[in-house]
């Protein structure tokens, strides 16, 4: 019995380092921030929020034109001056509207948005004990590649509840893979979200954009995490291959626990969330 006893003492100190060794040191979000107040899962609803405000039949009316389903981080470069931001925001490094200091930034609108972007990347946090998220938020209504948001910004605030939850999934499998086969490059990092510039979106002819595919960026259904060794190693291994995308001819895995589609793209996984 005193054996056994020993060597439940390791295996429990076991654990704790691979999680700490998997912990990344520090969050681009100013996580130290953000995560000071986190929310519980109860308190959160995240919905599909509206993308254009034009009627129907604008709709109807408007001109198709799908961008095309890449990354962010290859977008255009920035303008020389970027437009200013509204008093009080704060303009992300890598892109976009940093989702600190809310309270402090002027106009309603915006104000509104930042809020809601914090407390959903706390969350995150909260359930992702090793998340990153690479850019601040968009201004409202417009694509990450708009001039407005510098060109790079992440959204969070359209994401369905559950493709926030997904993440929590994939962090334990993570885990618990990357421990088993001694993998360090095992951080979750958030380059995509329910930003408008990926496909399944409708430009209207004023210029404003309609989501027409629900299971898409802008219906809040997928999410882009960035390339690391151990999620490249944990889906190529462990999920069902299915056919290459149709539109793209992206390799594909299915997750056969969570039904969760996982696209290999040039700079991330695409991952649709059913």
């Amino acid at each position: 019995m005193k054996h056994l006893a020993y060597v439940g003492i390791l295996i429990s100190i076991g654990g704790l380092w691979g999680l700490v060794w998997l912990y990344p040191t520090t969050h681009s979000e100013s996580n130290n921030t953000l995560a000071q107040t986190s929310p519980s899962k109860s308190e959160l609803s995240f919905k599909i929020a509206s993308t254009s405000s034009s009627s129907q039949n604008q709709s109807d009316q408007a001109t198709t034109s799908a961008t095309t389903d890449v990354d962010s981080e290859t977008s255009t470069p920035e303008p020389a001056t970027p437009p200013p931001l509204p008093p009080g925001a704060t303009r992300q490094p890598t892109g976009g509207i940093a989702r600190t200091n809310c309270d402090a930034i002027t106009g309603p609108e915006i104000q509104t948005v930042c809020q809601q972007e914090q407390t959903i990347a706390r969350y995150i946090y909260s359930i992702v004990p090793n998340a990153q998220i690479t850019k601040g938020f968009c201004w409202p209504g417009t694509s990450y590649a708009d001039p407005k948001n510098w060109n790079q910004c992440t959204d969070l605030n359209n994401l369905e509840t559950n493709t926030v939850h997904a993440l929590q999934d994939i962090f334990e499998q993570i885990v618990a893979h990357c421990a088993r086969q001694a993998i360090s490059d095992c951080a979750i990092i958030i380059t995509g979200g329910s930003e408008l510039g990926h496909r399944g979106e409708r430009v209207n002819s004023d210029g404003s954009i309609t989501c027409v595919d629900t299971e898409s960026h802008c219906g809040g259904k997928k999410i882009d995490l960035r390339l690391t060794k151990g999620l490249e190693s944990l889906i190529t291994s462990t999920f069902i291959q299915l056919p290459n995308r149709n539109f793209d001819q992206a390799p594909q895995w299915r997750d056969p626990k969570s039904g969760n589609i996982y696209a290999r793209e040039p700079t991330h996984w695409d991952i649709l969330v059913p």
